[in-house]
């Protein structure tokens, strides 16, 4: 596990650079004045969507939650057009709309007054227009505007689709008027390149990942969650990677053979907001909804072959009704060497309803707030999502569930989606273990976790090959020593 996907934004950049040899160009030749196109398709992140860009362009992608944007430089640098998804507040926005509104805004931005009245330098080349773009209803509009350093008009090129309710696809360019046509029909070609089959497919399968979730969770009672807590009241586990073939819960039985990664401990309670600072605890007062509080250590190599030390500590409070949670994530990297300096970052998130707003500090104090939108049905608070496995054993039934949850390493709220499976001999209870199939975000590797009906953790296993297997303090102090690791 690295620092990258513990703190702060998880972005992907990927330099594509397409030559103009003839042998790429699969496509039939274009018309007068249309770019020749790759055949490679270039993927919009992980949404699904994808575009063909102009040979001889350069791209850049990046994907923050499940918001993508690529970034296609023009041949010689003539234009810039950048390609990004878009979620909306109102559901009854359209993709005319959010071009007229786009529009005024520009023409705003370069507004005056003089004795007239409101008057505007922009120049409209082509208005809002509606048209089809990859299939579905779109919208596109050109203009130009003084440049406000002086010399060739700047030229604003815009286009989108509809790709669903609230959710678009925004294709922006940037030019110079010299090289207008030029940049007009590029930006036109990549937009109508867009292909949005496996999003469509896609889109329908969290559909009904989502649907199934809602249906699963709408059977849960208090008691079952009280289960969960009462199996969450304290487990420690341990992250190793196998020194052995792994056979029933122990990597050959020969744990000085593996290579130890971490360790956390979860803890769960029935307690109130004032929970997130341990010092507050213990009041007196009468519970208010579920803390779950996890606290971990995990070690990492570095570049030089030494070893840094990741110290984590979150608490998580959700109020009965589940319409109001709070957070608290502290996450210190300990370089090795003499001299070195930790650094800390802190997170402090809130919601109530279907405002979210998380606040996170830097080891330099800076401070960023991001809103995470809230995607339709289906929102699960994390301290839940936390106990979810748990649950999942506890009520022991078989299914393929997902539920939108908040992510630090994404920064957004995603979709996580389980498949569940009983496995093993029925307890005298009539029950099974179950083992869940989990993807913590949209194609993330699969993780699997068996759980007993309990509720009590078996082993995750991770897609690198990593395993997390139940222990108790104890064990793993002694097993820490006999290796010579940092204890904290």
């Amino acid at each position: 596990m690295t620092i990258d996907r513990l703190v702060a934004v998880r972005s992907v950049l990927l330099m594509i650079l397409i030559g103009c040899a003839a042998s790429l160009a699969a496509l039939a030749q274009p018309a007068a004045g249309q770019p020749e196109m790759s055949d490679q398709p270039l993927l919009l992140g992980e949404t699904g969507l994808s575009i063909r860009i102009p040979i001889g362009t350069r791209a850049q992608t990046s994907l923050i939650g499940v918001q993508a944007e690529a970034r296609i430089a023009g041949e010689g640098g003539h234009w810039l057009l950048t390609v990004r998804t878009a979620t909306t507040a109102s559901e009854e926005l359209t993709a005319v709309g959010l071009a007229e509104s786009t529009l005024l805004a520009l023409e705003q931005a370069n507004g005056y007054v003089d004795s007239e009245g409101q008057k505007t330098l922009a120049v409209i080349v082509d208005p809002v227009e509606a048209r089809s773009i990859g299939g579905l209803a779109g919208a596109r509009f050109v203009l130009t505007a003084p440049s406000a350093v002086g010399g060739e008009d700047i030229v604003h090129g815009y286009a989108s689709a509809m790709i669903a309710p609230r959710r678009f696809v925004v294709f922006d360019l940037r030019t110079l008027r010299p090289h207008l046509e030029e940049a007009v029909a590029a930006m036109d070609a990549v937009a109508g390149s867009l292909d949005v089959s496996e999003f469509a497919s896609d889109d329908a399968s969290r559909a009904a990942a989502v649907r199934g979730g809602r249906l699963w969770f709408g059977e849960i009672d208090a008691e079952v969650i009280g289960r969960a807590i009462e199996a969450s009241e304290e487990e420690w586990l341990r992250l190793y990677r196998p020194g052995g073939d792994v056979s029933g819960s122990t990597a050959g039985g020969q744990q000085g053979e593996d290579e130890e990664l971490g360790y956390q401990r979860i803890k769960a309670w029935r307690g109130t907001r004032d929970d997130l600072d341990e010092r507050k605890r213990g009041t007196g007062r009468a519970p208010t909804g579920v803390v779950v509080e996890l606290v971990a250590r995990t070690l990492q190599r570095d570049g030089s072959g030494g070893q840094r030390v990741i110290d984590a500590q979150s608490v998580f409070w959700m109020s009965d009704d589940q319409n109001d949670e709070a957070w608290t994530v502290t996450l210190t990297l300990r370089p090795d060497g003499p001299g070195s300096k930790a650094e800390t970052w802190k997170t402090i998130g809130v919601r109530t309803g279907d405002s979210m707003s998380v606040h996170i500090e830097d080891p330099r104090r800076v401070t960023r707030v991001i809103e995470p939108q809230l995607i339709g049905e289906g929102y699960l608070p994390r301290a839940l999502s936390l106990l979810l496995p748990r649950m999942y054993a506890i009520v022991g039934t078989p299914g393929s569930y997902g539920f939108y949850a908040y992510r630090s390493d994404a920064e957004a709220v995603v979709l996580r989606r389980d498949s569940v499976r009983l496995e093993g001999a029925v307890t005298d209870g009539g029950q099974a273990d179950v083992v869940i199939e989990t993807m913590l975000g949209p194609r993330k590797p699969v993780q699997r976790t068996r759980v007993s009906p309990e509720g009590s953790i078996r082993w995750i296993e991770l897609a690198d090959g990593s395993r997390w297997e139940p222990t108790s303090l104890e064990r793993l102090a002694a097993l820490w020593r006999s290796k010579g690791l940092p204890l904290n």
